[in-house]
C-alpha cells in the first residue's frame, strides 16, 4: 500500500510531456522580404513627381532644345559652325546642371542616389551590361537605318549621310583628347538626365514603364532634330535600347559607358571615312 502510494505521488510530480504540432504542409521558414525597384520611386508621391517633372523639363530640357534650335538657324539649317574648347564647356555646363538639380532632389529627400540608378553595388557586374547594350545599340541603328532606306530610298538617304558628315566635320575629331573630354560630358549628362531622371519620374507620373520610356525617347530623339529627320529616328530607337537597359540593371554607370563607348566607335569610324577621303 505504501509503495503504490509513492507511485501515485512519483507520477504526479513528474513534468507533463510538452506537445508540439507540426504544421501540415512541413515547416515554413520566413524569408525576408524582397526590397522594392528604387527606379520605381517608393516613396514618391505622384503631385511631388509631377512638380519635379515640370522643373527637370524647364531646366534641363528646354536649354539643350533652345540651344539646338539657335545653332541650327544661325547655319541656316545647313552646316554646323566648327565645335571648339567652348562647345565642350557648354556641354559640361549642362552636365552640371542636371547633377546640381539631381543633387537637390536627393538633399530634399524626394530620392535617393539609387533612385537614379547611381549605386556602387556590384559595380563590376554593372559594367559587364555595356557590351551587350552597345550590340544592341548597333543591332537597332542598322534595322532602322535598313527599313528608311528601304522606304525612303537612296537619294533621301544619301542626303542625310551628307548631313551627318557636315554635323561630324563640326566636332574635334582631330584631338583625341578633346573628343573624350567630350564624349564624356554628352554621356554623362543625357544619360542622367533622360534615363536617370526622366524615365523613373515618367514612370511614377504615368504608372506604366513602357510610356516613360516612349515619351523619354522621342524627347531625346526630337532634340537631335538639327541632324536630320533619319537620325532623329535612329537616336529615338538608340534612345529606347538604352532606356530599355536602364530600368533592366537599374544601373545609370551600365547606360553611361554603353553610351560613351558607342559614340566613341562612332567618332573613330567618322575620323577615318575624313581622313580616307580622297
Amino acid at each position: 500500500m505504501h509503495e503504490e502510494h509513492s507511485q501515485v505521488e512519483s507520477d504526479a510530480n513528474e513534468t507533463p510531456p510538452i506537445v508540439t504540432a507540426r504544421p501540415a504542409g512541413g515547416w515554413v521558414y520566413a524569408r525576408p522580404a524582397t526590397p522594392p525597384n528604387p527606379l520605381l520611386l517608393p516613396g514618391v508621391d505622384v503631385r511631388r513627381a509631377w512638380l519635379n517633372l515640370v522643373l527637370v523639363f524647364v531646366v534641363c530640357v528646354l536649354t539643350p532644345g533652345a540651344s539646338a534650335l539657335l545653332l541650327w538657324v544661325e547655319s541656316d539649317g545647313a552646316a554646323l559652325e566648327r565645335i571648339e574648347f567652348s562647345g565642350v564647356a557648354v556641354t559640361w555646363l549642362r552636365f552640371l546642371v542636371v547633377a546640381t538639380l539631381a543633387g537637390y532632389f536627393v538633399l530634399r529627400g524626394d530620392c535617393r542616389p539609387e533612385m537614379l540608378g547611381l549605386t556602387a553595388r556590384r559595380l563590376g557586374r554593372q559594367l559587364l551590361w555595356s557590351p551587350a547594350i552597345i550590340a544592341m545599340m548597333y543591332g537597332s541603328m542598322l534595322a532602322i537605318g535598313m527599313a528608311l532606306l528601304a522606304v525612303s530610298g537612296a537619294a533621301p538617304a544619301g542626303e542625310e549621310i551628307r548631313r551627318r558628315f557636315e554635323f561630324a566635320e563640326a566636332l574635334p575629331t582631330e584631338s583625341f583628347t578633346l573628343t573624350i573630354t567630350l564624349l564624356t560630358a554628352v554621356a554623362c549628362y543625357e544619360e542622367l538626365l533622360f534615363r536617370g531622371l526622366l524615365v523613373p519620374l515618367l514612370r511614377r507620373v504615368s504608372g506604366s514603364w513602357t510610356i516613360a520610356i516612349a515619351c523619354s525617347s522621342l524627347m531625346f530623339g526630337l532634340l537631335h532634330f538639327h541632324q536630320g529627320v533619319m537620325a532623329i529616328v535612329q537616336i529615338t530607337g538608340l534612345a529606347v535600347v538604352l532606356a530599355v537597359a536602364f530600368v533592366a540593371t537599374r544601373s545609370l554607370a551600365a547606360v553611361i559607358v554603353a553610351h560613351f563607348l558607342f559614340d566613341l566607335l562612332q567618332f573613330q569610324l567618322v575620323r577615318f571615312l575624313i581622313t580616307a577621303e580622297p
